[in-house]
């Protein structure tokens, strides 16, 4: 679910799987939530440390 349906290996063990256990419907929501996980990390906020910003 991290990396979505279209990274697995084209033939590859767990392409099959996804293909015989899950359905369209499902796939479809499953990349839905994968985005909507990607968009909340990126949206969360970074802590800087001083220490960081001497060596700037």
């Amino acid at each position: 679910m991290e990396n979505g349906y279209e990274s697995l290996g084209k033939y590859s063990v767990d392409q099959r799987h996804a293909d015989k256990w899950l359905d369209q419907e499902r796939m479809i929501e499953l990349e839905r939530l994968r985005k909507e996980k990607e968009k909340e990390r990126k949206e969360q906020p970074v802590q800087l440390s001083l220490f960081d910003m001497e060596l700037l």
